[in-house]
């Protein structure tokens, strides 16, 4: 079925590229070219070859459009192919999706272009010329609405509406180039009929101004095309570690062999034609690299109809295909190593720089090549050393798990059943276990566990460590057992930093806080809901001591609200709570999911909390705490402040050195 439909799409593509290349190249590079080089018969001829080609991509794209309908249709609603006919099933899709209402977008433009077309295919010049631009104007909206039947259709707002914009571009672009090759071709073919005739010398012209379209729609192309790999691919995992990726390096690689052959054709074998007598060679390698790139062409489109019938690489998870990545770590952590890295730099840039000099230097170019390559890469790979760290295909993998209460008390539990043996109950390393290991298990609360990706750790429980003694726990816990020990593990290691969790904000590393749903008031919520209006103290509170305090805060509420702070308050001991409150409790007193006290009792600093509050900042990090004394007003206006000019950036990564 996907491959049916990946055929479909790109023969509906190619065809109608083909219906407004044809066009285009003949209102904007035959007519022009065959007025400057008069030749009746060869200029009719011509034409007549051009509107055939048209109309047959017109065909080809009606057929093609209906039977992407079919297919659609039986994608959606999962139904056979024969139930693709009911007219209720296509009415739905027509009716009720993007694709549906971007389909008779171009069903009724498809009306008005026969009309045109055929009053365009008259022999009067004047009605006929502007008939042509009509149907060259209808056939390029045909190719700008195929975006709305693409991945640029599901974007929102300025975002959505500009990959939308760029992926038309791009199309427009594609459309004009590679949908006027073929025409090329054919007057190419003709023009070696009869070199030495106004043909021959309009082939030239033609040529010529084909070749500077060209170079505007491969600009055009290279720039869309950027815009919409940052929408759908957006970082080098992505491209290297999906099939989204594969498929569109395949795209970007056969257009780069495209441009090289135009490349070619514009400086090597177009400057052969200048004369008055066109050389029939030059017209046969003209030609012949012609229909090379209507072959890529038709590639590229069949992977373009491959890449729309899969998700996003930026919606799908990269498997990291290399044994290394890039990380700049190493060299941000070591100011002799930052001046080193910027000098090689510096020189490595003056090997490439005597490359490009090369290119306009033919008598030096040897030189020139030798010497700025030998630079270029002899000094450009040296920073390159302390870069590269070990990768595994896990590396760049997102956490399906939030990082919740819930997620972090089931990592507990998976902890105490797999881990403590070796790592300790507290995570240090000292289980009993670990005397009788040559290498010692690793201290998880230290801080080189923000060193390493989720993807990383994920890896290593899964597969275990080849160097260490550590087994891999693939066969024995759940994919969402190991996700769900990694978010406990970051959880108890943010918590155990000496400089995180102060009575007061500093600008150090903060661990994140856990996200938990409560109801206040009948309305239900999240932690990061309200974390999206600003900070929030939230406040532990065990009844019923803690009443004063509450009551003084519901004083303060009003006040803190003004200056951006929101108050949630959750009970320790949720049982307890409901009968130790003497009275109402304040608004922002909320119920919460018994997960929640329970998870942040690692960040208290002990395993059976007393009063806690916390100022938990917009980005959703932990960045002060309060344990024996609450804050009173003037600590807490003084606090927002200091947050106010902290920037919103996570824990800087620990660096190891191997």
């Amino acid at each position: 079925m996907q491959s049916l439909l990946t055929v479909v799409r790109a023969l509906h593509f190619a065809s109608l590229f083909a219906l407004a290349g044809s066009l285009a190249f003949m209102a904007l590079v035959a007519a022009p070219a065959f007025r400057r080089h008069p030749d009746a018969a060869g200029a009719e001829d011509f034409r007549r070859r051009l509107f055939r080609l048209a109309w047959l991509g017109l065909g080809l794209g009606v057929v093609s459009g209906l039977l992407w309908l079919l297919l659609e249709a039986k994608s959606m609603s999962g139904r056979p192919l024969a139930d693709a006919f009911s007219g209720q099933l296509l009415g739905t899709v027509l009716n009720r999706t993007h694709f549906g209402h971007d389909w008779e977008l171009r069903g009724a433009l498809a009306l008005p272009l026969v009309l045109v077309l055929l009053v365009a295919a008259r022999r009067q010049a004047a009605v006929a010329n502007a008939a042509l631009w009509g149907a060259l104007g209808l056939s390029a909206a045909e190719v700008a609405t195929l975006a709305g039947a693409g991945h640029a259709a599901a974007g929102t707002g300025w975002a959505g509406s500009l990959q939308l914009v760029a992926d038309g571009t791009h199309l427009l672009a594609a459309g004009a180039w590679v949908g006027g090759l073929a025409p090329l071709a054919l007057l190419l073919a003709a023009a070696r009929r009869n070199a030495r005739s106004a043909c021959g010398r309009a082939a030239y012209d033609a040529t010529r101004r084909f070749s500077a379209l060209g170079l505007i729609a491969v600009a055009a192309i290279l720039a869309t095309g950027l815009v919409n790999s940052l929408f759908l691919v957006g970082t080098v995992p992505a491209l290297l570690g999906t099939d989204y990726g594969h498929w569109l390096m395949i795209k970007v690689a056969l257009f780069a062999v495209m441009a090289i052959l135009a490349a070619i054709n514009r400086f090597w074998h177009l400057p052969q034609l200048a004369g008055k007598a066109a050389p029939a060679a030059a017209l046969r390698r003209l030609q012949r690299n012609a229909l090379v790139e209507v072959g890529l062409g038709g590639a590229v489109l069949l992977v373009l109809g491959a890449l729309g019938t899969m998700p996003p690489a930026l919606h799908s998870e990269p498997r990291w295909p290399l044994p290394y990545r890039l990380s700049l770590a190493a060299i941000e952590a070591s100011p002799q190593l930052r001046i080193e890295a910027l000098a090689a730099l510096a020189v490595a840039l003056l090997g490439l720089a005597a490359l490009g000099y090369a290119l306009v230097r033919p008598s030096q170019r040897m030189a020139l090549l030798i010497a700025g390559g030998f630079i270029f890469l002899t000094v450009g790979w040296w920073p390159l050393q302390f870069m590269l760290v070990a990768a595994y295909p896990t590396s760049f993998a997102r956490s399906p798990v939030p990082f919740a209460a819930a997620s972090i008390l089931r990592g507990a539990r998976v902890y105490g059943e797999n881990c403590v043996a070796c790592h300790g109950a507290g995570g240090r390393g000292d289980g009993p276990l670990a005397k009788g290991l040559a290498v010692a298990p690793a201290d998880l609360t230290a801080e080189h566990i923000f060193g390493h990706s989720d993807g990383d750790l994920f890896w290593w429980i899964s597969r275990g460590i080849p160097t260490g003694p550590m087994p891999g726990f693939a066969a024995s816990v759940s994919a969402q057992g190991r996700w769900d020990l990694i978010n406990f593990i970051r959880a108890r290691a943010g918590a155990a930093q000496p400089s995180a969790l102060l009575p007061g904000v500093t600008a150090g590393p903060a661990p994140l806080a856990p996200d938990f749903a409560f109801e206040r008031g009948g309305r239900q919520g999240t932690l990061r809901e309200a974390l999206a209006t600003g900070p929030v103290l939230l406040v532990l509170y065990r009844l019923p001591g803690a009443l004063a305090r509450l009551r003084q805060l519901a004083g303060q509420e009003h006040r803190l609200a003004a200056a951006g702070l929101r108050l949630l308050a959750i009970p320790i001991d949720p049982a307890a709570a409901e009968t130790d409150a003497a009275g109402p409790l304040p608004d922002f007193a909320a119920s919460a999911e018994p997960d929640a006290a329970a998870a942040y009792a690692l960040f208290t600093g002990g395993d059976h909390p007393g009063d806690c509050e916390f100022l938990i900042g917009g980005a959703g990090f932990l960045r002060a705490r309060w344990r024996d004394a609450p804050p009173d007003e003037a600590a807490l206006l003084t606090a927002l402040g200091r947050l106010a000019a902290l920037p919103m950036h996570a824990r800087p990564a620990h660096v190891h050195a191997h």
